[in-house]
């Protein structure tokens, strides 16, 4: 099922850069972002991209005082977690007159760019079930707690107040 989302999202990735293959306006930052999604899907460890999203969104119901700084800082954390399983992202190699050596230059994907990737990757749903199992883990500590203390109720007797002078 997860990997159905993630083909659907390949899929429409495939439709838009061949409608702007064919000559149909795009976006820019739209094509990026799909340029970006094209780069990292086409790999052998999908499942591995797929339990990054997933952790993600986990990680944001867990702990979401890490993305308070901007109102879609989420979105940024996840597309920077999306965009780091591209093989690679550099443009270009060119020569280092100082160390004498071939030297790789990188592009920075721009704001809005990863902002349209964030917007993409989160109408997978992928995140969101990431979130689910943080809601139940959460649920189930809860649970585990009430058990311990009802347990040590068991054990130990109920509590009785005694007087100092006792």
């Amino acid at each position: 099922m997860l990997e159905s989302r993630l083909d659907n999202l390949v899929r429409d990735a495939d439709l838009y850069l061949q409608a702007y293959a064919n000559g149909h306006p795009s976006q820019k930052h739209l094509r990026e972002a799909y340029e970006v999604v094209q780069k990292v899907c086409y790999r052998d460890d999908r499942r591995e991209v797929i339990i990054a999203m997933m952790a993600v969104g986990y990680l944001h119901d867990l702990q979401p005082s890490r993305f308070v700084g901007t109102a879609d800082a989420f979105g940024f954390q996840l597309a920077r977690t999306f965009r780091s399983y591209a093989p690679s992202l550099s443009v270009g190699i060119g020569w280092d007159h100082v160390k004498g050596k071939p030297k790789n230059y990188y592009r920075d994907t721009s704001a809005k760019t990863m902002r349209s990737l964030a917007t993409i990757l989160l109408e997978t749903g992928l995140p969101a079930f990431g979130g689910h199992i943080a809601a139940k883990v959460l649920e189930d500590k809860q649970l585990r707690r009430y058990r311990d203390e009802e347990a040590l109720t068991l054990l130990l007797g109920t509590p009785t107040l005694r007087e100092k002078g006792h």
